[in-house]
């Protein structure tokens, strides 16, 4: 899923430096699942970034960049 999303805009996983994921996705689905299944992206568990509650002015606020963010 995260590999075609990517695909669409010109990047790859190769282009993330980390995967922010935000809302339910962030706090009750197994990363290891995730990833096994296509929903996360394949890297390193460190560059995975789970979060509960967010929203985009806290990756504008910190100048996240190359961030896609998953929110329930």
């Amino acid at each position: 899923m995260i590999a075609y999303l990517l695909e669409e805009i010109g990047l790859s996983l190769k282009d993330l430096d980390y995967f922010y994921v935000a809302g339910a996705f962030g706090t009750h689905l197994n990363l290891t699942s995730a990833i096994t299944v296509g929903m996360y992206p394949d890297l390193d568990h460190d560059k995975i970034i789970c979060h509960e509650n967010t929203s985009l002015k806290v990756a504008y606020k910190k100048k996240y960049y190359k961030i896609i963010i998953i929110s329930t």
